[in-house]
């Protein structure tokens, strides 16, 4: 399956039969067969042509719309999988107090986990004081894992103290010094923050479209507060994907120097935003960090991350049809 990614301003996304191109001023940029497309993924000021709306709607395919920083603004969906039964069942794990604690542990203490892995990947050179943050981490990870705290308040402080000392390691992993210290969102302030903003948004439309996929309520989670048009279940399933897939795709752009400090630009509220010409870097960095195999520990076999993080989300459909949720194992990958 592909993602189809539209990032050039001014362009125009149409179909023609059973394909889809991108064009501008009369000349095709890209043309690709349209019934292998998964999602769609629509940046700043490109638009999609009304026969193009219809057939992404009649197949239903996602297509999902993002400012050019990439800040997700919303999605164009078909008729959207209705299971009564299973949305009821969600309903009653999320006003259960012991599965939703058991699944928000479960996923922050995957997202830990991975963050350790990274950064003892990432520690060939034997740097000392990432050991020792790498450890720390794990640490932690026993205790969010080991029962610790009583609420989904208390996991976050836990991820909270995880997060400020990853982020602190991740950045001695760093082979170009772009000014990151520290994890800043809103808004970002240094190029490595954007990257990871402008990535994790990625990671937000790709959850989004799996939990669609299976008629789950993306509005409904266990760890993240429940508000109007936020959907709490897609940054709940996202944790554990974020350092997995993200953080090392942000790490391979920069190590790499595939773009430099020139391919961002400074607004006026003081953010650092990923540029036009940067957007397809990441995307494609992104991309391919999806279609990396790995090893699935259940079913002893080669899969992509992508499909990974399906099987995950179905993991997780299935535990709630048998009403045993709060049995939902690990990622099921030593990476």
């Amino acid at each position: 399956m592909e993602r189809l990614y539209v990032a050039v301003q001014g362009s125009t996304l149409g179909r023609t039969g059973e394909r889809v191109q991108i064009r501008k001023a009369g000349i095709v940029l890209k043309d690709v067969r349209a019934r292998g497309l998964e999602e769609v993924l629509i940046f700043g000021k490109a638009q999609l042509t009304a026969d193009a709306v219809a057939y992404f709607l009649e197949r239903e395919i996602p297509v999902i719309f993002l400012t050019c920083g990439g800040r997700y603004r919303g999605r164009l969906l078909g008729k959207s999988t209705r299971m009564v039964t299973l949305r009821q069942a969600q309903y009653a794990a999320v006003n259960d107090a012991v599965t939703r604690l058991a699944v928000a542990r479960r996923l922050l203490g995957q997202k830990v986990r991975f963050q350790h892995y990274l950064l003892a990947r990432a520690n060939r050179l034997g740097d000392i004081q990432i050991a020792s943050e790498a450890m720390a981490l794990r640490l932690l990870q026993e205790r969010i894992e080991g029962g610790e705290g009583d609420s989904a308040d208390d996991l976050m402080g836990l991820e909270g103290a995880a997060a400020a000392t990853y982020y602190g390691a991740y950045a001695r992993t760093l082979k170009q010094d772009l000014g990151f210290h520290c994890r800043r969102r809103r808004p970002p302030k240094d190029p490595v923050n954007a990257l990871l903003s402008f990535g994790y948004t990625l990671l937000q439309g790709t959850l989004s479209a799996c939990i669609d996929r299976t008629g789950l309520d993306s509005y409904l989670g266990v760890l993240h507060s429940d508000k109007d048009r936020r959907e709490s279940l897609v940054l709940d399933l996202m944790e554990p994907f974020r350092p997995l897939v993200v953080d090392v795709a942000v790490r391979q752009v920069v190590n790499r120097r595939s773009m430099s400090s020139k391919d961002f630009i400074r607004s006026s509220d003081g953010g650092v935003y990923l540029g036009s010409k940067g957007i397809p870097i990441l995307v494609n960095r992104y991309q391919s960090r999806l279609e990396q195999t790995v090893i699935h520990q259940q079913r002893k076999e080669k899969i992509e991350l992508g499909r990974l993080i399906e099987l995950y989300v179905r993991a997780l459909v299935k535990g709630l049809r048998e009403g045993n949720a709060a049995d939902l194992g690990p990622v099921p990958v030593n990476w």
